[in-house]
């Protein structure tokens, strides 16, 4: 009985095209899921994320014209060391800033 197929030495090939396009589909799929998904893993592993820990002023209490000093400690709590620009502003006008590199599970202290 002929049933459409052909049988070569180790190959089977019984004419069920559509079968055999899903079932290339999912495996493309899960492919392409498992890629992505390491992919993923991989770039959100490797992020710096910063945090300012404290400001601490040399003086608790300033007067006008008294120059002061401030210390700014930033942490990076991320997989990866990066930079974080740290910007000295009073009533809303920026006065001073600075780029700080902080290695992967550090801190830096800035001062200004």
């Amino acid at each position: 009985m002929n049933l459409g197929g052909y049988m070569g030495s180790n190959y089977l090939y019984t004419g069920n095209r559509g079968l055999n396009t899903i079932i290339t589909g999912v495996i493309l799929a899960i492919v392409i899921a498992i890629g992505v998904g390491a992919l993923y893993f991989s770039m959100s592993e490797a992020q710096a994320n910063f945090k300012v820990n404290s400001i601490t002023l040399s003086d608790s209490k300033v007067t006008e014209n008294q120059a002061v000093s401030v210390e700014v400690e930033v942490a990076n709590t991320g997989g990866a060391k990066g930079s974080y620009e740290v910007e000295l502003t009073l009533n809303g006008e920026s006065y001073d800033s600075e780029t700080v590199e902080v290695k992967s599970k550090k801190t830096e202290v800035v001062e200004f």
